[in-house]
């Protein structure tokens, strides 16, 4: 499942975080591709992860992550989605809470997270999700 969220096994993926109302790391996506028949098996690994564990382990771009999983409402988007939160300890022993929307279109899937959802004003989300649907599903332009 940890495989899956962090695009281990994609021939092509990138990160990109966003700034949002004066907060570092506001927002996140991450695009990957794949190569064949893997986008949709990565993405019923995921799913299959979801339904079976209640934490999350492992190493990520950012550090070790620890984090309890919450299932949560996903938007009907893409081919298919799963909705999730992350939730762990901070530095200062609060508690973050990181919202995950993962999106499939084909061999593409788009993780899209809100880093620490409890934050006022939020992130707009729902937002970025339609705007990185809208470029996923357009062809590419000359």
């Amino acid at each position: 499942m940890f495989d899956a969220l962090v695009a281990h096994d994609a021939s092509t993926s990138v990160i990109q975080d966003f700034w949002w109302k004066n907060n570092r790391w506001g927002a996140r996506t991450w695009p990957a591709s794949y190569d064949g028949t893997e986008a949709p098996e990565q993405f019923q690994r995921l799913k299959a992860g979801l339904k079976t564990r209640k934490t999350l382990v492992g190493q990520t771009p950012d550090g070790k992550l620890n984090s309890r999983i919450t299932l949560a409402k996903a938007p009907e988007v893409g081919d298919e989605a799963v909705a999730f939160d992350l939730s762990m300890k901070g530095p200062d022993r609060t508690v973050l809470i990181d919202q995950h929307i993962l999106v499939r279109v084909g061999a593409l899937t788009v993780d899209i997270s809100d880093r620490g959802a409890q934050r006022t004003p939020g992130f707009p989300l729902d937002v970025v999700v339609d705007n990185q649907l809208d470029r996923l599903t357009q062809g590419p332009s000359a």
